[in-house]
């Protein structure tokens, strides 16, 4: 999603769009709301772009969980991106096992 993103930032409006309706909604608190805004600000800094939305910390990983990035990804995109990533959880047991 990041690389989609970086490539082509036209979903930002509606990106933006879907945060606001959330913290409008009550859904996402006002830290969230904030964090999220200022991730979504520094797109055209691709590396802290990229850094921050993927930056495995508590609090990231939780708004991660009810992410406002969807509709990104096509659902065939998703699909190989799960299923790459069963083969490389697979591959990594089968190794630890071996």
């Amino acid at each position: 999603m990041v690389d989609k993103l970086l490539a082509d930032p036209s979903g930002l409006p509606a990106i933006y769009q879907r945060l606001e309706q959330r913290y409008h909604a009550g859904q996402l608190r006002h830290s969230g709301y904030i964090h999220w805004h200022s991730i979504l600000d520094c797109i055209d800094q691709p590396e802290l772009f990229r850094r921050e939305l993927l930056d495995e910390g508590e609090r990231m990983r939780k708004l991660r969980r009810r992410t406002i990035l969807t509709g990104i990804l096509t659902e065939q995109e998703r699909l190989e991106l799960l299923y790459a990533g069963s083969d490389d959880a697979n591959h990594q047991a089968i190794d630890a096992n071996s």
